[in-house]
């Protein structure tokens, strides 16, 4: 919980006396276009939160990018949220939702709706992301999801270590196999035809390179 001014002006003099010179200061500051230092919280560092927040799972998105990047949080775990906004799913698998929204399919989807920046860069936000529709009923193609979704995290972890040329070369291939393989069945997943799926393919190779 954050101190009341009186309490910080009594217990920490010097610290308050410092603040106080940028008073006025401290009160103009905006996030998200809005005021959220104001008042008796005029020395407020960071905006409002809720400890569920921290509590929870939650996948956290890259807000600017040219495709879709989502992580996974673990449970107790803070983050920003300033230009990397966080999902907290209530019932539905994160890791399995992470394969999903990491997928060509919706990559595709998420960047004819989301906001376009400069360069071919998309401003991905919780809004439109809460907006795509997840099937429901093919338990098989959502279980082998969740899989590869694992065995990628588990290769990303590999990739931060420090390996020989030829072992980068074998994960990196590796990942490739299972990104590919997540779309085959994001594709089914969401039962795109062949034509389809070839627009799509072609539409993410043109703004990838």
């Amino acid at each position: 919980m954050l101190m009341d001014e009186h309490t910080l002006k009594e217990r920490h003099p010097n610290t308050y006396r410092y603040l106080l010179q940028f008073k006025e200061k401290l009160t103009r500051r905006r996030d998200s276009r809005k005021f959220y230092a104001k008042g008796n919280q005029w020395f407020r560092f960071l905006r409002p939160g809720r400890w569920t927040y921290i509590t929870k799972e939650k996948l956290l998105i890259r807000g600017l990018a040219k495709v879709s990047c989502v992580g996974y949080l673990a449970k107790n775990t803070a983050f920003n949220g300033a230009n990397c906004p966080a999902l907290i799913l209530d019932g539905a698998d994160p890791i399995t939702i992470m394969g999903i929204l990491n997928s060509s399919l919706i990559t595709y989807y998420l960047r004819s709706i989301c906001p376009p920046k400069l360069q071919g860069y998309r401003r991905f936000n919780a809004n439109n992301l809460n907006r795509i529709p997840i099937p429901q009923g093919r338990e098989d193609l959502l279980s082998r999801i969740s899989k590869l979704a694992q065995e990628l995290m588990e290769l990303c972890a590999i990739e931060e270590q420090k390996m020989t040329p030829f072992e980068t070369e074998k994960v990196e291939r590796q990942t490739r196999y299972k990104k590919n393989e997540t779309d085959e069945l994001v594709f089914d997943l969401y039962s795109l035809s062949a034509k389809d799926k070839d627009v799509v393919l072609a539409e993410i190779k043109s703004f990838s390179n």
